[in-house]
């Protein structure tokens, strides 16, 4: 399989580009059976200040999304996640809106070669608008979701659909 990466420049213009990619640097651990919201250390690059990387305010802004004023519109939203290899149970990934709305979720089978999970989806946001990432699994014990830096994925984004 061949993976071909487009810049966000490309959806969403040149000059205009509104996006946003971000990612956590060490692995995360994860207990089981328990819906856990992701934060995040890094910023891959943030146009216009979607993203905050202190803990602040409360709940923590470093696990959020956010439209900023003047930014309403259609945007391609996309959270990837991949496990520590365990063969038992599954592994989900939610993308959830302003803390209730599910928006995206994808949910596979544990393997032993440790999944990666991708969900992607397009919606329209309204600015002041939230998103964050949900990571579940239930292996019977905790399981890491690991950092960019193990295996390059591990990302939380989005990009403005001009149009």
């Amino acid at each position: 399989m061949t993976t071909r990466f487009i810049s966000a420049a490309t959806l969403s213009g040149s000059g205009s580009d509104q996006s946003v990619r971000v990612t956590h640097s060490v692995a995360i651990s994860i207990a089981n059976d328990t819906q856990t919201i992701v934060a995040y250390d890094t910023e891959d690059y943030d146009s216009n200040g979607f993203h905050q990387t202190a803990a602040t305010p409360d709940p923590p802004g470093n696990t959020r999304l956010t439209v900023p004023a003047g930014q309403s519109g259609k945007y391609l939203v996309f959270a990837t996640r991949h496990w520590a290899a365990n063969a038992t149970g599954t592994r989900m990934v939610r993308i959830r809106l302003n803390g209730v709305t599910i928006v995206g979720r994808t949910i596979v089978t544990a393997s032993n070669e440790g999944p990666a999970v991708i969900v992607v989806t397009v919606l329209n946001l309204a600015a002041a608008d939230y998103l964050e990432t949900m990571v579940y699994q239930n292996s019977c014990g905790a399981l890491n979701v690991d950092g960019d830096g193990t295996v390059g994925i591990g990302h939380f984004g989005m990009v403005k659909i001009l149009g």
